[in-house]
């Protein structure tokens, strides 16, 4: 094995070559706690899961697949803020064509993309920047 990430949600990536494909992509099994593939994902980089997704880079973008290997969010950002290593209490702040927002688990924008600088919800709020101006969000009300 020549890549590994530790576990996190029961599952781990690592790589037995780091070799890249013509699209200049590894080849991340991600596996259970028994060492079974659970999918391959295609990518750069693979981050660990953090509440039920899991960030990966491809072609420079960032985007978020599922403990399936379904890819709910498709690689469109730049860079994410995160904590730990992705979502925080469903949302995490997401850089896209030089400006920030925030996103919540399904890629909806929840503080629109449009800032120079966003930080995710905690304590029920964000901070965003634009022009030297900071702007507070709330963060949205959850429905049971």
């Amino acid at each position: 094995m020549e890549y590994a990430r530790g576990f996190s949600e029961g599952h781990a990536a690592c790589a037995e070559d780091l070799i890249k494909d013509s699209d200049g992509n590894y080849a991340f099994e991600i596996i259970d706690k028994a060492g079974a593939t659970q999918f391959t994902l295609k990518g750069t980089m693979v981050w660990q899961f953090q509440e039920g997704l899991m960030h990966f880079a491809r072609g420079g973008k960032i985007g978020f697949t599922d403990t399936r290997g379904q890819e709910v969010i498709e690689p469109i950002y730049q860079s994410v803020a995160y904590y730990s290593s992705g979502f925080y209490h469903g949302y995490v702040a997401a850089q896209k064509d030089d400006k920030w927002g925030v996103i919540d688990t399904s890629g909806q924008e929840i503080v629109p993309i449009e800032y120079d600088k966003a930080y995710t919800f905690h304590d029920g709020y964000c901070i965003a920047l634009k022009d030297h101006e900071i702007t507070i969000f709330k963060e949205p009300e959850q429905t049971p």
